[in-house]
């Protein structure tokens, strides 16, 4: 499965058939000889994170055998690394909009989903970003400048959420982006698999690490 080519196809098929999309066997965590059944953990969560940030949806599956049985065939106790990690995901995605998450933005900003002037989901992939400097796509909507979004950092694979300090407030910044008012370069660990979920007002729970509640 190449992200990028996958990306794009789900694009496609959400224009041209105005249904849901499904990604099915996008490939298995597991130990067998054959390519597609020996994903590791991280390249897993890797991509139903990229599914999620394209508007589709995917499905799991694991491939370890244990006394010969296979989880994907046999059903059993899961093994592998990646279904905590989706289950992380589900949370942050119960959080959400409930009308769901679109593509926002194909050409200028990479990898932004969610709702235009509400709620924002980037993610990184295998980038590992020490910064990013605060900008939303305008395709969408029309906001007043001065509009305030929260912004979390997300660690997708050691499963926490961390709140930037402060509100950052939107400015409309030429054609395609609206920048902030403020100070908008944000720090990141410069780790592979982050995120970015930036919103306005309250999500629908209370998703933080114990440390920050």
């Amino acid at each position: 499965m190449n992200s990028t080519c996958s990306r794009r196809r789900g694009f496609i098929l959400r224009d041209a058939f105005k249904k849901p999309v499904v990604y099915d066997e996008v490939g298995y965590e597991g130990d067998v000889e054959s390519r597609w059944g020996r994903l590791t953990g991280e390249e897993m969560v890797l991509r139903f994170w990229q599914c999620v940030v394209s508007g589709t949806c995917v499905s799991h599956g694991e491939t370890f055998s244990s006394g010969g049985v296979s989880w994907t065939s046999d059903g059993g106790e899961l093994l592998g690394q990646s279904p905590l990690r989706i289950a992380f995901l589900k949370k942050i995605l119960h959080e959400a909009p409930v009308q769901g998450l679109d593509p926002l933005d194909r050409w200028y900003h990479a990898n932004p989903a969610g709702r235009a002037g509400e709620y924002y989901l980037f993610y990184f992939g295998k980038e590992t970003p020490r910064s990013w400097t605060f900008g939303l796509p305008t395709k969408g909507t029309e906001m007043p400048d001065g509009t305030a979004f929260h912004v979390d950092i997300i660690d997708t694979w050691n499963m926490t959420v961390t709140p930037v300090t402060g509100l950052f407030h939107a400015v409309k910044q030429g054609r395609y982006t609206y920048g902030c008012r403020e100070n908008g370069e944000i720090p990141l660990p410069g780790r592979p698999y982050l995120a970015l979920r930036i919103y306005r007002g309250k999500l629908g729970g209370a998703l933080r690490n114990a440390s920050e509640q």
